[in-house]
């Protein structure tokens, strides 16, 4: 007969293993949970032929699991094999998340949105970029770009957050000629070359609207004012060389000797001032003949046109009045 002193013993010892199989379990459990304080946006580069237990350092390193040994053991209980890359984590995941996303190669959304805005100049992108690619190196982007004013797309982009200088001229260059391809023909057989079409453009993305018709019937004031002889006096170069406005200009800027003073030089200035939209280039290719040479925006924002200089002063008197 089992004495009670065995049974006691029997108790105790089922008692004392479930509870060290509690304890061990919930150690797997807290050990496999997200971690607390995971950083809001963290990439993590696998180097190919890297070893589980290296990457295992690296990711409790970086606070994406709470534990390496319950990772080793997870990976190599399910024959898991890592696959190599950089890894974007942006939000808590468990161990198996881990794992699942480095067994499959998830890397994550590891790309970049970076809108560069129409009208932008090379600077404007390139301090926009420095900011958001920690490889971006805006100095070699100025130089890799530096006879290409108004020759990089503007557009939304996706980069890689180790993407260049180079990386990201190439990128604004292929969009450029992805847009203008199917304007070629049109091009060619204007009586314009494709620089002076970007250049008169981008100014046409500065001194008009966004609405279409605008753009198109600016362009042909533009155009003809050039054909004819007339000096272009346009105001928006100057934002691009000296950053002022119409309203800041005094008369020493617009006697200026700037290649780029419309009103002191004939033709178009030597670059374009900015990267134009799409809709500005087709504007300035096709533009809209009309009988106007003068055109301003009036205090409420609308473009009013005048066939003579006559015309233009009183639209100035009437809609252009000092606040």
């Amino acid at each position: 007969m089992i004495s009670r002193t065995y049974i006691r013993l029997g108790v105790i010892g089922i008692i004392v293993s479930a509870i060290a199989f509690l304890a061990m379990a919930l150690f797997v459990v807290r050990s496999s949970a997200p971690p607390r304080n995971v950083p809001e946006d963290i990439f993590i580069d696998i180097a190919q032929g890297q070893g589980v237990r290296a990457t295992a350092r690296t990711l409790k390193e970086q606070n994406i699991i709470r534990s390496e040994k319950i990772f080793l053991i997870r990976v190599h209980l399910g024959e898991k094999i890592i696959q190599a890359g950089r890894y974007r984590f942006d939000e808590p995941l468990s161990v198996a998340q881990v794992i699942e996303r480095l067994h499959l190669g998830d890397l994550g959304d590891v790309y970049t949105r970076i809108r560069m805005p129409e009208g932008g100049t090379r600077k404007d992108f390139a301090e926009r970029v420095s900011t958001l690619l920690p490889e971006f190196d805006a100095q070699e982007f100025m130089r890799e770009t530096a006879t290409e004013e108004g020759f990089l797309f503007p557009d939304t982009y996706f980069f890689l957050p180790d993407a260049t200088a180079r990386d990201v001229a190439q990128a604004l260059r292929r969009r450029f000629e992805e847009k203008i391809a199917p304007l070629q023909t049109d091009i060619q057989a204007s009586r314009r070359t494709l620089s002076d079409i970007i250049i008169m453009a981008s100014i046409i993305e500065k001194e008009a609207t966004n609405d279409y018709t605008e753009q198109r019937t600016i362009a042909g004031i533009l155009w003809k004012r050039l054909d004819t002889g007339m000096l272009l006096q346009v105001d928006a170069p100057f934002m691009y060389t000296i950053g002022k406005g119409s309203a800041q200009l005094t008369r020493a800027d617009l006697a200026s000797d700037s290649p780029y003073n419309t009103y002191r030089l004939r033709g178009l200035p030597p670059t374009a001032i900015g990267s134009p939209s799409l809709s500005a280039i087709r504007a300035a290719l096709y533009p809209l003949d009309s009988p106007y040479f003068f055109y301003l925006h009036g205090n409420d924002g609308i473009v009013r046109y005048g066939r003579n200089f006559e015309e233009h002063i009183r639209n100035r008197q009437r809609h252009l009045r000092l606040r």
